[in-house]
């Protein structure tokens, strides 16, 4: 990653926006459902990772990958 004084203005500003865009429908996704059922512990934990690591400003495409490897792995595992 760059250090902060190597980055761009424009750079920044792409950031602040992409995340004031992206963060919030990430919560309007249905994370919990599937069909006309709950979708499993598997996917609500792997979601709630992504809230809290969204919750604590990590990087979207980290936010992303947390819940889908806790999802993966949970369900690698045999959990529902």
């Amino acid at each position: 990653m760059c250090e902060p004084s190597e980055r761009s203005a424009a750079a920044d500003r792409f950031d602040h926006v992409a995340v004031d865009v992206l963060r919030p429908l990430q919560g309007h996704s249905d994370g919990g459902r599937t069909g006309s059922g709950f979708a499993g512990w598997a996917r609500a934990t792997g979601v709630a990772v992504g809230a809290v690591a969204a919750w604590l400003r990590t990087p979207f495409v980290v936010v992303v990958l947390l819940a889908a490897g806790t999802t993966a792995a949970l369900r690698a595992l045999g959990v529902p």
